[in-house]
């Protein structure tokens, strides 16, 4: 079965003052101008354009050095991760066969992927319930190097977006609650994560967020895949509260 990478990016790269993320990463506040075509061909990047595709889709000549994945999530540039040719390609017959059987890939995904009966929004916190959450592989991937794993892991509950982002970002409190979870989904390991401003979005009913693992543990990722893994607790959440507490 396939994964739906729900990644599209179209706008261009942040160009805002940093601010400082919970999980020691800097991110930065994304721009709502048009990229310039000299980033693109600065980073190796072609665009294309398909009537599939609500924007524009951008393919990379070369993988990305994990370097670069780290430097793109730090600065939240996340408009700048392409998928290789190939893979461009496998994205767009899949949305081009979903459009021949008239369904969507949010109907897809929750049928023949998540197979979740009931996506209703549950009333308890993120990341505390098991049967609420589920890790994927992403079968769409972008150009990442081969010891690099491309994750999704996907919630009932929804991540709310900062009501002061333009762009529907996430708040500094939800990265530091995502951050939690996905450390004790894989601890000890070399990875980055983000979740895609809901400008990037094409599926906004259920959230997830894309979690890139360099050298991942076989028997983490097989844990994680199964369902097999350790949610936020009271105490997390706590903590969390506490720490932004002494900061507020």
């Amino acid at each position: 079965m396939l994964t739906v990478d729900t990644g599209l990016a179209t706008p261009p790269p942040s160009r805002g003052s940093p601010h400082t993320a919970t999980c020691g990463q800097s991110f930065s506040q994304p721009s709502a101008r048009a990229p310039s075509p000299d980033v693109y061909k600065a980073w190796g990047i072609d665009v294309i354009d398909s009537p599939l595709m609500p924007g524009t889709s951008k393919v990379k000549q070369q993988p990305f050095t994990w370097s670069q994945v780290q430097e793109i999530v730090a600065t939240n540039d996340l408009d700048l991760f392409a998928r290789s040719a190939p893979g461009t390609d496998e994205y767009l017959a899949f949305k081009a066969q979903l459009k021949r059987q008239g369904t969507t890939i949010q109907d897809y995904l929750v049928r023949h992927e998540l197979e979740w009966a009931d996506i209703q929004i549950p009333d308890h916190k993120l990341f505390t319930v098991k049967d609420d959450i589920k890790v994927m592989y992403n079968k769409f991937p972008y150009y990442f190097e081969d010891n690099v794993t491309h994750l999704c892991v996907w919630t009932k509950v929804p991540i709310p977006n900062d009501p002061n982002s333009a762009t529907g970002d996430i708040s500094a409190y939800t990265r530091a609650v995502i951050d939690t979870f996905v450390r004790k989904l894989f601890p000890d390991s070399q990875l980055v994560w983000f979740r895609n401003w809901a400008a990037l979005q094409s599926v906004r009913a259920i959230s997830h967020c894309h979690v890139i693992i360099k050298d991942v543990d076989p028997k983490l990722l097989a844990r994680a895949l199964a369902g097999d893994f350790d949610v936020l607790t009271e105490a997390d959440y706590k903590a969390i509260d506490a720490q932004f507490a002494t900061t507020s």
